[in-house]
Order: structure tokens, then C-alpha cells, then sequence
């Protein structure tokens, strides 16, 4: 079982005590060294799960896997600390031993909890794609950071541990930092400071959509359990359709709500309107296809769902302050 003397972090497979899985996690959270990537035994199912920084303040791990049999770990945590988790795919569960509390992350969902000494339990399903980041912050630092910012977080409390203390979704402007801490190309000390300083404009972000967040709360129109489907259920529809996304009027008859519920719904739950939010996940698309390197700028401009190309160029200069074609022309020198 547990040694209590050795690691801050430690995981076992009850039914399995050689779990190959449990054996990379354990490395995962506990390595030092700046990089490392453990690979899903292809007997297990595919995948991977990787540190990407870490020093004494904070570590980012990213996981992308995909099991063919239902993985379940038990975990002790015995160093205080924050966790924010950003999850991209399929979500999952977990429980705290002793605590009926349980708690889950959901595709396009984050959420902010304060973890110390305790005992988890982990439920990966089986044939479910699952990808998150996760970012462990060292508590004092976190304390730092949010002092005299969000005054109403008080974490310090011994009793709120295991508790979410801001659960969102993943807007556009936190979805570009977090894909640009990912694909980091800088190496050793350089990419250090690079996510380093990646990981301070995130929590600045994040504070302040929260700050907004609260703002929002006081002039928040009425809205069912029904209604905030129907806009997460909006959403999923832009998602699937962003380059030739539908109007608002007809997006809202797709999810039976009134259009009026529809806009101030969505503004309210995601923090932008329904055509900032085309506009900016078909910019991030963009994005994406300059990094491949394959197409022109009016190729990209098409596949993003602008028929304008000096449209195109005025909205990605706007939102990433680069032109468009000079954009290009770095990827293809890197």
C-alpha cells in the first residue's frame, strides 16, 4: 500500500499492484526534471501523458489517452496545492476518501480546487477519448497571486479543501494560451521562462473573466436547467459547424429557445456574444492551419469560413497583432 515516508505523490491499482499505469503517473507527478512523456501500453490503449515544465512554483502536465479497459487509481497527495484543470475531451470522475463530495470535469469545462494531504480515487473509462491539462500550483504562490485581486476566494480555510472554487468553460483567449504552452518549441531554460511566463498571463486571464464572471452574476437573466442545455447545446452545434455556422435566429430555433434567451444566455454563460465566439474559434482555426504550414493566406481565409480576404486579415490582425501573411512566413522560417 502506501509508504507514507517516500514520495509527495503516490498511486496504486488495488486490483493490480504491477498497474504499468499507476507506475507512469507516479513518475509523472513526481519527477523534477523539466520533461518527460510516459506512453499507454498498447495492451492498456493508446495514448500518452507527459510533464511539459515544472519548478518550484508550479508543474504542467498534459494527458491525451484513450483506454480499452476501465482504469481505476487510488492516489495520496501529501504536499498542499492548487490545481486547475482544463479539459478538452471527454471529462471523468473522482473521489476523496472519507468524502461523499465527488468531483468531475466535462469537455470545454474547468475548474479551479485547493488539494492537500488526502486519499483519491480515479475512474477512467474505457473507450472514451480523455485530454486535459492540468497545472499544480504551489499554494503560497497562489495565495500571492490573488491577493488584493479576488478578494472573495478565501482558500485558506482547513475545511475547503477538495472543494471547486470556480468551475468555467474554456473561453477562446485562455484556448490560445494554453495550445501556445503546449506546442512550446523553445528547449531547456529558454522554455522555462517561455511557460513560465505563459502561466502568469493564464491566471490573469482567468482572474479576470472570474472578476467579470461575478459582475455578470448581478444583472443575470432567469435561466432554466433547460435553457443552460440548450446553450451548452447551442455551442457544441457552433463548435461543429464554425466555418459555415448557422444564424442566430436559426441556431436558436435548432435548440428551441428564443433568440433573446439565446444572446443574453450565451453572453452570460460564456463571457462573449454568439459572434465573438465564431469569430473567435474561426481565427484559432486559422491559426492552427499557419502552424501546419500548408496553405496560403487566402487558402486559410476560405477554410476558416471567411469569403473576404482583407476581412480575414483585419480580424487576425486584430486578434493576435500580426498580419496574417507575416504570421505565415515565420512558421515556414521556423
Amino acid at each position: 500500500m502506501f509508504d507514507v515516508q517516500l514520495k509527495p505523490y503516490e498511486m496504486i491499482n488495488v486490483i493490480n499492484e504491477d498497474c504499468p499505469i499507476c507506475e507512469g503517473f507516479g513518475q509523472i507527478y513526481n519527477l523534477e526534471t523539466s520533461e518527460y512523456e510516459f506512453v499507454i501500453p498498447a495492451e492498456m490503449g493508446q495514448g500518452y501523458c507527459k510533464q511539459i515544465a515544472v519548478n518550484s512554483q508550479f508543474q504542467v502536465l498534459y494527458f491525451d489517452m484513450n483506454f480499452s479497459q476501465t482504469i481505476e487509481v487510488q492516489g495520496i497527495s501529501r504536499i498542499p496545492h492548487i490545481d486547475l484543470f482544463f479539459c478538452f475531451e471527454e471529462g471523468f470522475q473522482w473521489t476523496f476518501h472519507g468524502k461523499k463530495t465527488q468531483l468531475g470535469m466535462l469537455a470545454g469545462e474547468s475548474f479551479l480546487v485547493k488539494s492537500r494531504e488526502s486519499r483519491k480515487k480515479c475512474m477512467y473509462p474505457s473507450a472514451e477519448k480523455i485530454r486535459f491539462m492540468q497545472i499544480k500550483m504551489n499554494l503560497h504562490k497562489f495565495e500571492e497571486l490573488i491577493q488584493n485581486v479576488c478578494s472573495d476566494w478565501d482558500i485558506s480555510g482547513i475545511g475547503k479543501c477538495e472543494e471547486i472554487f470556480q468551475r468555467s468553460s474554456i473561453s477562446p483567449v485562455i484556448y490560445v494560451i494554453l495550445q501556445q504552452i503546449l506546442n512550446c518549441s523553445y528547449k531547456g531554460a529558454l522554455k522555462n521562462m517561455f511557460i513560465e511566463g505563459k502561466i502568469l498571463e493564464l491566471f490573469a486571464v482567468y482572474f479576470n473573466e472570474s472578476l467579470l464572471e461575478q459582475e455578470r452574476k448581478e444583472h443575470k437573466i432567469k435561466l432554466s436547467t433547460n435553457d443552460i442545455n440548450s446553450i451548452y447545446q447551442a455551442r457544441k452545434v457552433l463548435d461543429d459547424q464554425i466555418v459555415v455556422s448557422p444564424s442566430l435566429a436559426c441556431l436558436a430555433k435548432q435548440v428551441c429557445l428564443n433568440e433573446f434567451k439565446l444572446k443574453n444566455g450565451f453572453k452570460r454563460i460564456f463571457g462573449e456574444t454568439v459572434h465573438a465566439y465564431v469569430i473567435a474559434k474561426r481565427l484559432e482555426l486559422a491559426r492552427q492551419l499557419f502552424e501546419e504550414g500548408q496553405m496560403s493566406v487566402s487558402e486559410v481565409a476560405g477554410a476558416s469560413g471567411y469569403a473576404n480576404v482583407s476581412h480575414f486579415a483585419q480580424a487576425f490582425r486584430k486578434k493576435f497583432g500580426v498580419n496574417p501573411k507575416i504570421y505565415l512566413r515565420h512558421v515556414v522560417k521556423e
